[in-house]
């Protein structure tokens, strides 16, 4: 999982965020958008080692859809 380029979202704008997901083919709304940042916000270097915890994919998945988050997390890669 690459962190740098996760935390390095955090300062992009929505626009630009949205971009790069549809570049990627995933597809999100300014809702979906603004959540990211709120899950962007609490990553860690413990999420590098340990993976991203169960509560936070629990989250991604009811707020975006399980084939949104696998598409995420295969980008993410």
């Amino acid at each position: 999982m690459n962190i740098s380029f996760i935390m390095s979202l955090a300062n992009k704008s929505n626009d630009e965020i949205k971009k790069i997901a549809a570049e990627n083919g995933i597809s999100l709304n300014l809702d979906e958008v603004s959540f990211l940042r709120t899950v962007i916000q609490q990553a860690s270097m413990d999420w590098l080692i340990f993976g991203i915890p169960e509560y936070v994919l629990v989250e991604l998945e009811k707020k975006l859809g399980s084939k949104k988050v696998q598409k995420l997390l295969q980008f993410l890669q």
